[in-house]
């Protein structure tokens, strides 16, 4: 009996996690817009003062945006080869982001915001399968 309640705990738990994890996701993806949508507008340039620099936000977009969408997509349920291959994509869609900013004519890409998004990427990955590595379970011989 105690196993079940404790069961439903964590179900929820998860259920609460999922919900804020998916709200941050939104707020992530809308300042990612922002910076498309209004183009010179004093709310763009105190975004970027709220995280300091640009170089900043590249980092902390590309280190929090794998993990949400890794943590909704459930990816730690799949083969480690899948995961790598889903942070893979991620990392190609920076470069596809940096590439279409190339060609809009009121904004520039630049290969530092492109490293600094990939340099997230590495240290959610690297958190990623830290965190595995310590939820997984031991094997003893």
């Amino acid at each position: 009996m105690r196993y079940l309640s404790l069961r439903k705990f964590l179900h929820r738990c998860r259920i609460v996690l999922d919900l804020l994890v998916s709200i941050f996701l939104l707020i992530l993806l809308s300042i990612w817009a922002t910076r498309y949508l209004l183009v010179g507008d004093p709310v763009v340039a105190q975004i970027e003062q709220l995280f300091g620099t640009d170089k900043a936000m590249h980092l902390l977009l590309g280190f929090f945006l794998p993990l949400c969408v890794g943590w909704l997509l459930r990816i730690y349920r799949r083969r480690r080869l899948t995961q790598a291959g889903c942070f893979l994509l991620v990392a190609v869609a920076y470069a596809a982001d940096e590439w279409f900013q190339s060609t809009l004519s009121y904004r520039s890409a630049s290969l530092d915001d492109f490293l600094m998004s990939v340099t997230g990427l590495l240290l959610a990955v690297a958190v990623w399968y830290s965190l595995l590595s310590l939820t997984s379970p031991v094997y003893q011989d």
